[in-house]
């Protein structure tokens, strides 16, 4: 007996049920599945889910409708376009795979009550596309627009509420508390607690740039208050909280954060008067430096010296990051060596 056959009768154990439709009559299936019911497996053609884990497939003439529930596995195979468009994402083409994802999550959209089926998959990866551009207007378009969030896991729906509020990220002032509540709600919430690592460092860059539009850009760029500092410092904190939670992997968002909290620095009380006393630093001025500009000199010599591959091509603050790295002194020179151990007898 073919296995085809045998899933058909273990699927009739189960009262999946036959519907009118011939197969001539069917529509062609886009997506083929891994099923396996009572022991007997087969991968079968799914034409199309008609809710949430219910689908219908093909068994020779018939069409029959069954629930992924009622199956000891259901997997759907991967389509070679997603797997295309998981390439160019792979590699760093954020542009090419977010069209291509674009392009799956439409194909498939009428399998997207089935769990990991390719539309969703897509749907979450292009997002993702567009978040790592910082293309807020783009990504904020696609949270408003996906298909069935309701059908997501609790980690993809913390994930997409993650998203949503870095989609609405302004440079206008007054959404600090709004902002502050939302994150906290999200943390505490039972998705909150499956959030991953990139998904938290999101959440602090919110917050931090938050923080930051409480001040106005051209303060930014000059120096900025005493009274405005003590904002802008926790800006610094969640910025740099938001650059090490996803340090190494999706670097597009902590590379922003980095050269945001430089920014900052850069223009804190007395950061600038110090450096107009030249770039040559000695043990004794580097002393008597203000933390935030030991802090700036630090991160933008950092900005330098270790992200010089593609990264460097994307740095927006090079001429800051050139000027400021200037200033570093690494201080570990000047620690006395620690005797050794034993010694010569004489």
């Amino acid at each position: 007996m073919k296995s085809l056959n045998m899933l058909a009768l273990g699927l009739a154990t189960l009262a999946a049920a036959p519907m009118a439709a011939q197969a001539q009559e069917a529509p062609k299936t886009k997506l083929q599945a891994y099923v396996m019911i009572n022991k007997k497996a087969a991968r079968v053609p799914v034409a199309n889910a008609t809710g949430k884990d219910k689908f219908i497939f093909l068994q020779e003439d018939q069409q029959m409708q069954m629930d992924v529930g009622k199956c000891d596995m259901f997997k759907l195979v991967t389509p070679v376009d997603l797997a295309d468009a998981l390439n160019d994402y792979r590699a760093g083409d954020l542009a090419a795979a977010r069209k291509k994802f674009g392009a799956v999550k439409s194909k498939y959209a009428e399998y997207v009550g089935l769990p990991g089926n390719p539309s969703t998959e897509a749907a979450l990866l292009e997002l993702d596309c567009a978040l790592r551009q910082l293309d807020w207007a783009g990504a904020k378009a696609l949270v408003d627009g996906f298909s069935h969030p309701e059908y997501l896991g609790e980690a993809d729906k913390a994930s997409l509420a993650v998203s949503k509020l870095l989609a609405d990220i302004t440079d206008t002032p007054g959404a600090l508390e709004a902002r502050k509540e939302a994150v906290a709600a999200l943390i505490k919430s039972e998705g909150g607690k499956k959030l991953s690592l990139v998904d938290y460092g999101r959440l602090r860059y919110v917050l931090a740039r938050a923080y930051e539009a409480e001040v106005p850009a051209e303060q930014l760029a000059g120096t900025v208050t005493a009274e405005q500092a003590a904002g802008l410092a926790k800006a610094v904190d969640n910025h740099c909280q938001a650059a090490l939670s996803t340090h190494g992997s999706a670097m597009e968002i902590p590379l922003d954060a980095m050269q945001r909290a430089l920014r900052i620095l850069w223009a804190m009380p007395g950061v600038k008067e110090f450096a107009a006393g030249g770039t040559e630093m000695d043990k004794a001025r580097w002393g008597a430096a203000p933390v935030n500009f030991k802090d700036a000199a630090a991160l933008a010599y950092l900005l330098k010296n270790v992200y010089t591959g593609d990264e460097a091509a994307t740095l927006r603050e090079k001429a800051l990051v050139d000027e400021v790295s200037q200033f570093y002194y690494n201080a570990e020179k000047d620690r006395t060596p620690a005797p050794a151990e034993g010694g010569s007898e004489g």
